[in-house]
């Protein structure tokens, strides 16, 4: 920072490893604050879609879920997805990684139909651009069986 300036780009990848540091040793209000200033960089000397702000927003969106401000969460998740989505496109294989944590997150707050969706594509485009037996498959289809064990025993339990 000394070198650099506190408003140079590359601050803001130092900036997001403190804080994803801070969020895994459970220090929120630190890692809040240092998230923050790296989209404050990065929104300034950069541009909101750059690579590194979908980065600092789906980690941001890690710390709320684990604060439980889900709502906050969710809407980051999407962002950043959304910015990767524009970046690399639709089918891009990496697309596979991020659609999983959403659909992760829309499993934990028990939205069933739309998690079902996005493992769905998550199991799509990550099967042809990284084939069936890669361990990112193997961790959706478990995720995805697991879903739709649950929506048979709510049917069940409803129906």
């Amino acid at each position: 920072e000394q070198q650099l300036g506190p408003w140079h780009p590359q601050i803001t990848e130092a900036l997001n490893a403190l804080a994803t540091l801070y969020c895994n040793q459970g220090k929120y209000e630190r890692a809040e604050s240092l998230y923050q200033r790296a989209l404050r960089i990065q929104e300034q000397q950069l541009r909101s879609e750059h690579p590194a702000t979908a980065i600092v927003l789906n980690n941001l969106a890690d710390l709320y879920r684990k604060q439980g401000k889900y709502e906050q969460a969710g809407l980051l998740y999407q962002q950043s997805l959304h910015i990767r989505e524009r970046q690399l496109g639709p089918e891009h294989p990496e697309m596979a990684t991020m659609l999983y944590q959403l659909a992760r997150f829309y499993h934990e707050q028990r939205q069933m139909e739309q998690a079902e969706l996005l493992y769905q594509r998550a199991l799509t485009i990550g099967e042809q651009g990284l084939g069936p037996t890669h361990p990112l498959m193997v961790k959706i289809r478990n995720d995805y069986s697991h879903l739709k064990q649950r929506r048979s025993i709510l049917e069940m339990q409803n129906g």
